[in-house]
């Protein structure tokens, strides 16, 4: 009786099987020419694979929301503090021209897994989210062998789709992702956007820390050749304004860029028509000002 090993290959990847001292195989059961062959093509069908998987790159897709390009310190903001996209930024490619395909964030999501602009399957909504029978970039990296760890919200795929495509997720959200104390103002009132929202809780006590966390644990605690995908969909910028202790009033309303004046020539009505409806037009410049800035804060929180 002797103990051996060897691997059997399953599509997509391959699957490991090894005996030890808990199963035994009898050495008369396989001549030597068919276990040498067995083992010596067994061998070379593992190195292939373990050189495909090297030259697979893993991907970690960042996926901050309401977190406009002009806004981050490696686009030209002169007060923000963005340090570790910068450095991302300063190691890697920073494009200068690249469009999201539809001001909704469910519908450009839906555009970036499937390589198709959000009209053509009518994902033109919150609501409208990706089936199976859809192409899903997710999906694909499974099926070819990427462990896909997705850690935050899900706005892209119907929960049918997630068997087939993600590995392990959790959104980690408890709770709101803001205080409900922090929130005195119904929408429509003038104030509803504005600064008067107070400063939040401790960094740590948010659910973008436990996913940002939870990436970080794949990171450095993954045991495994296979290639992975993380996406880390995380909440901060996105409103309503009010940023943890420490950064809600990192940058003071008067330090603010000039912004944009409230009505732009050749903008559709649709632009004043909003304005109107929730009642921005009885904010003041520093009222718009402070809004930025803890905007600018909350960024600062997200890098």
């Amino acid at each position: 009786m002797r103990a051996i090993q060897f691997t059997v290959p399953a599509l997509p990847g391959f699957l490991w099987i090894e005996w030890s001292r808990a199963v035994s195989i009898e050495a008369n059961s396989l001549s030597r020419r068919k276990y040498l062959f067995g083992s010596t093509t067994s061998l070379a069908m593992a190195m292939q694979q373990e050189r495909r998987n090297r030259a697979r790159p893993n991907l970690i897709l960042f996926f901050p929301d309401q977190l406009r390009a002009e806004s981050i310190g490696c686009y030209g903001h002169p007060l923000v503090r963005t340090p570790n996209i910068d450095r991302l930024a300063g190691s890697g490619v920073r494009f200068s021209y690249c469009q999201s395909p539809y001001p909704v964030c469910t519908a450009a999501r839906c555009g970036l897994l499937t390589g198709w602009p959000p009209h053509v399957h009518g994902h033109r909504t919150v609501y409208h989210l990706l089936h199976r029978d859809e192409p899903n970039l997710f999906r694909y990296l499974k099926s070819a062998g990427y462990d896909v760890y997705w850690f935050g919200k899900n706005d892209v795929l119907t929960h049918d789709c997630f068997p087939d495509s993600v590995t392990e997720w959790a959104d980690l959200a408890t709770g709101p992702e803001w205080d409900v104390k922090d929130r005195p103002w119904a929408p429509g009132h003038p104030h509803y956007y504005s600064f008067l929202f107070t400063e939040g809780k401790d960094r740590r006590q948010y659910p973008d820390y436990a996913r940002v966390k939870a990436a970080i644990d794949v990171l450095s605690k993954r045991d495994s050749d296979r290639p992975f995908c993380i996406f880390l969909a995380t909440f901060f910028p996105h409103p309503p304004y009010a940023g943890p202790k420490g950064f809600h009033n990192m940058y003071r309303p008067e330090q603010v860029p000039g912004l944009r004046p409230p009505d732009i020539a050749g903008k559709p009505e649709l632009y004043r028509a909003i304005r109107r409806s929730r009642r921005l037009d009885k904010l003041s410049e520093r009222d718009f000002r402070t809004i930025n800035a803890v905007y600018l804060g909350m960024i600062s929180y997200a890098d």
